[in-house]
């Protein structure tokens, strides 16, 4: 699905800029808590695509076995990575509220 596809690339995209980010502070108040925040933001990403992955499986449940489970496998996959994006970009976001 093309869907599918935009998605994990926007959230690629914004992983990849927060991470460059923590990578290369703009000013000393920020590099010193960087490496930690950097860390923790990775942590937290493998984990969220461990729990991505194993929600979409349970939820494509729904047509188990049916010609229907590979799109509602999909369908979860695309509404769960804009939902990510939308948490990593939002203004109460931990790099956002620094």
């Amino acid at each position: 699905m093309a869907a599918t596809a935009t998605a994990d690339q926007r959230l690629n995209n914004v992983y990849d800029g927060l991470v460059n980010a923590l990578k290369h502070p703009k000013g000393p108040d920020d590099a010193r808590d960087d490496p930690e925040i950097l860390k923790r933001l990775i942590a937290a990403e493998r984990a969220w695509i461990a729990f991505r992955d194993a929600e979409c499986s349970y939820q494509s449940t729904v047509a188990l076995g049916g010609t229907g489970e590979g799109y509602a496998n999909t369908a979860c996959l695309y509404n769960q990575t804009k939902a990510r994006v939308r948490a990593l970009t939002a203004p109460d976001a931990p790099q956002n509220a620094r």
